[in-house]
């Protein structure tokens, strides 16, 4: 479901653009289809924070996105991110994920939580093995760059659902949130979902949204009037 204040309800697929043009009403109705999402001024939520979020703000070469998994704050330490690295990134994992790639739990009996402990277990250690390093590596997830690297996440795809696993591991980060240390946070999503709020990132981060963002003409936005509930606007093929 779609909202913001004064704005027709949407709820609809995840479809990203590539448009290199200020927003017209394509683009919007393109944007407004990829994910869940509130829009607030420039900022677009994405996303259930409990589960998984994403927060972007105006988008440019340098843009601040904020990520939440299992109820935490994951971009507590860098929230700005280079948009064309960031951007390509998080699609890369989309598609991905949108192929039909990911493998599920790896261990018979062990929950989300005991399974991300044991792939840890000697990762990134002198006596880590090569057959260590490729099983941990099978299942990392959030490798976006600097504004993800001080959490290291795992995801299992069990059917229609992903799981999620991650844990804090800088020291200042556990010196200043003791409650974090030895924690692992786990959280189930949709696949479905958790695609589509990445393909919203995406959307939200396209060059078509950072002209409109700088230019100083009005151009329709997502306070106007789209029926999205019903089929796209005539120029959209």
């Amino acid at each position: 479901m779609f909202t913001t204040s004064g704005v027709t309800r949407v709820s609809g697929r995840s479809i990203s653009t590539e448009a290199r043009r200020p927003l017209d009403r394509r683009s919007i109705w393109l944007f407004m289809r990829a994910a869940p999402a509130t829009v607030t001024g420039m900022n677009v939520l994405l996303g259930d924070k409990s589960r998984f979020a994403a927060e972007v703000g105006e988008p440019g070469p340098l843009c601040r996105v904020d990520l939440w998994a299992a109820g935490k704050w994951l971009t507590c330490d860098d929230n700005l991110v280079y948009v064309p690295q960031f951007r390509r990134d998080v699609r890369d994992t989309a598609a991905w994920l949108r192929s039909g790639e990911g493998s599920p739990l790896p261990f018979a009996g062990l929950s989300a939580e005991a399974t991300h402990r044991r792939l840890r277990q000697h990762a990134g250690h002198d006596d880590e093995s090569e057959a260590d390093y490729q099983l941990h590596s099978r299942f990392g997830v959030l490798l976006w760059g600097p504004t993800t690297d001080n959490v290291m996440a795992y995801l299992f795809h069990e059917g229609d659902r992903l799981v999620i696993t991650l844990e804090f591991w800088r020291e200042e980060h556990l010196v200043h949130h003791p409650d974090d240390a030895g924690a692992v946070f786990g959280v189930e999503v949709p696949a479905d979902e958790f695609i589509g709020i990445l393909e919203g990132i995406a959307a939200a981060l396209a060059p078509s949204c950072a002209m409109a963002a700088r230019s100083p003409t009005r151009h329709p936005s997502v306070h106007d009037d789209v029926a999205p509930d019903h089929d796209p606007p005539a120029d959209v093929t």
